[in-house]
């Protein structure tokens, strides 16, 4: 048996509630791994702790009431199938019941998305005129050498302009 089936049967173990062969399973597992061992002395520790609390005396019908209660609360719940089906007849309580997102997370990624496009409109207008300035500059570049024949701007390049 592997350990992480072992540890899923732990609490079944201490409780006394496996089977004869699974139970001797987990003893030859136990025996073998240090690991499943120490985590079979926490759970066994961990109960123990829990055993000094008195308990609650309760109702007697307590825990009918309980388990009523909780599928009173769910049948509350509207279905997926439901709330599709009246999805056109919601009110506004309703579509607030439905998207119970937080107002600060709408409003953060709408500013993420607004700093992304303004960003991005300001590092293309930068990068356009520093294209721009760029071309300026070899245009001047050129026009300056207009003047040279072509025999002077080939001695300029190969001897990169001193005479």
């Amino acid at each position: 048996m592997k350990c992480n089936q072992v540890r899923k049967k732990l609490s079944a173990f201490v409780d006394e509630q496996l089977n004869p062969r699974e139970r001797e399973e987990i003893l030859t597992h136990l025996n073998q791994c240090a690991g499943c061992l120490s985590e079979l002395e926490i759970l066994k520790k961990t109960w123990d702790s829990l055993s000094v609390w008195e308990r609650i005396k309760t109702a007697e019908d307590f825990e009918l009431k309980f388990w009523e209660r909780i599928k009173f609360e769910e049948k509350k719940k509207p279905s997926l199938i439901t709330t599709l089906r009246d999805f056109g007849k919601l009110s506004p309580d309703k579509w607030k019941e439905l998207f119970r997102i937080p107002l600060p997370v709408p409003v953060a990624v709408t500013a993420l998305i607004l700093l992304g496009i303004f960003g991005g409109i300001y590092l293309n207008r930068i990068l356009q005129s520093q294209q721009n300035e760029a071309t300026v500059s070899t245009l001047s570049n050129l026009y300056s050498l207009n003047g040279y024949s072509t025999e002077s701007l080939n001695e300029i390049l190969l001897t990169g302009g001193s005479q």
